[in-house]
């Protein structure tokens, strides 16, 4: 190790720390905006949604914690404290206004299914913070594990945006039909009852926490009629997409469609139930874990008729095929009104400052001596959980959205992933590295 480098960095790093982060009495990023999410259902009102928009990051100071060079003395880890952290935001409550007839045929639409209009996402929320957990704690895992669990783990962060685009389609047959539909426990006996996704949630929760108990699996036949009849509808959906898309090549759309369909023909070598352990290791082992990048796709019904498809996939495909068509059909009849944007009338606008607990940053250097300069290799952002700190209101309905909010973990689970992900911006530290190898050359220079 070179005690003269690392003592030489050392007299330079705090000056290099405020010409970067301290120049305009601190930092500041925009982060992207959240919603609108559908957040209560009013009887009177319809839906009341919730928009986050503008989201800013004010960090006032960012301080040196330490610095730690590697062994062989060519790259060293800065770790930085960054101090009086918040999320400055404003928030828009609103409300779909649609002329009663509208939604006379948005509940026929609803009765359609064979379920009351009552029924909406509260249905399928159950312990959201502890699956939220869970779902972090094996996603950790299988981005720890096997090329295979990296590439569904990929899968997942590159058809995020996409799949939440789907989710807020007033045209999406997925988003209606996924916290409604019911699976039938047995084919041949309906009195056995049926299933719905929050079952399926509940069932996969369960046997997440015990991997290794083989009371607790997951994989029966309603779960998996119910999963491909649900992944069917997802992929009708992407179809549509596919077609009414007019961005930039190459189509999103393409890439969901292909995940589904190499996820899908990977699950159907399991026809069994599995505990999550068996799972985790089939996921290790399974070397068919690929997408054939295509831009041509069969129709659902097409798939459907795939030759060798097992006869439970068949099925479910057929039976989303069916239903997709109906949901289609119900929008076009019922009222022009429903395939156009509805209407949105303001509830209230507001502002909401939170605090942030302490924040670190690793920043990752390397040293070339050929080049006496540093380069940034890596930045990596330590986030706290976020508490939610929404006002308390007066009015009913932005009442009923705040309590509905302080439950929805994943708002503020977001919040904290977009923070964490706007601090490590490569471009954020651009500056600094340009400083820090100014204020080397010319400590080189002063010797």
């Amino acid at each position: 190790m070179d005690k003269l480098r690392e003592q030489r960095l050392r007299n330079v790093w705090p000056s290099v720390l405020k010409g970067a982060f301290d120049h305009n009495g601190g930092l500041a990023r925009d982060l992207p905006k959240l919603g609108p999410i559908h957040v209560h259902r009013d009887r009177e009102d319809g839906f009341l949604s919730f928009i986050l928009d503008p989201i800013r990051l004010y960090v006032q100071a960012v301080r040196s914690d330490r610095i730690d060079w590697d062994a062989d003395g060519t790259q060293f880890t800065a770790t930085l404290e960054v101090e009086g952290a918040i999320l400055s935001m404003d928030y828009t409550i609103t409300r779909e206004v649609k002329p009663v007839h509208a939604m006379g045929s948005a509940d026929s639409m609803v009765r359609l299914f064979g379920v009351d209009a009552a029924l909406t996402m509260d249905t399928v929320r159950s312990d959201t913070e502890g699956n939220l957990d869970l779902a972090r704690e094996y996603k950790s895992k299988l981005q720890a594990g096997s090329g295979q669990g990296k590439a569904l783990v990929g899968w997942f962060d590159d058809d995020n945006d996409i799949i939440n685009e789907i989710l807020r389609s007033k045209k999406s047959a997925f988003a209606a039909l996924w916290p409604r539909k019911t699976t039938l426990i047995d084919l041949t006996d309906p009195g056995k009852g049926s299933i719905n996704t929050k079952d399926c949630m509940n069932a996969t929760s369960a046997a997440a926490q015990n991997p290794d108990n083989p009371d607790k699996k997951v994989g029966d036949d309603a779960y998996r009629r119910h999963s491909y009849y649900m992944e069917g509808l997802l992929y009708n959906d992407a179809l549509l997409g596919k077609a009414a898309y007019k961005g930039p090549a190459p189509n999103p759309y393409d890439q969901l469609m292909a995940h589904i369909r190499s996820f899908a023909a990977s699950t159907q070598q399991f026809p069994e139930p599995m505990t999550v352990q068996s799972v985790m290791s089939a996921v290790d082992k399974n070397e068919s874990v690929q997408a054939e990048m295509t831009s041509s796709f069969p129709s659902l019904l097409e798939l459907s008729e795939t030759p060798g498809l097992p006869a439970l996939v068949r099925e479910a495909y057929a039976e989303a095929h069916a239903d997709a068509q109906r949901f289609h059909a119900e929008m076009e009849r019922g009222s022009s009104l429903l395939v156009q944007e509805s209407m949105q009338a303001v509830v209230t606008r507001e502002h909401t400052t939170w605090d942030l607990d302490p924040l670190s940053l690793e920043l990752k250097f390397a040293y070339s001596e050929g080049l006496d300069a540093f380069m940034l290799l890596g930045i990596t952002a330590r986030v706290a959980k976020l508490h939610s700190q929404w006002k308390d209101a007066a009015d009913e309905r932005v009442h009923a959205v705040i309590e509905q909010l302080r439950q929805m973990s994943f708002v503020v689970e977001l919040l904290r992933e977009r923070t964490r992900a706007s601090l490590t911006e490569r471009k954020l530290y651009d500056l600094l590295e340009r400083r820090l190898n100014e204020a080397w050359r010319q400590s080189g220079n002063s010797e």
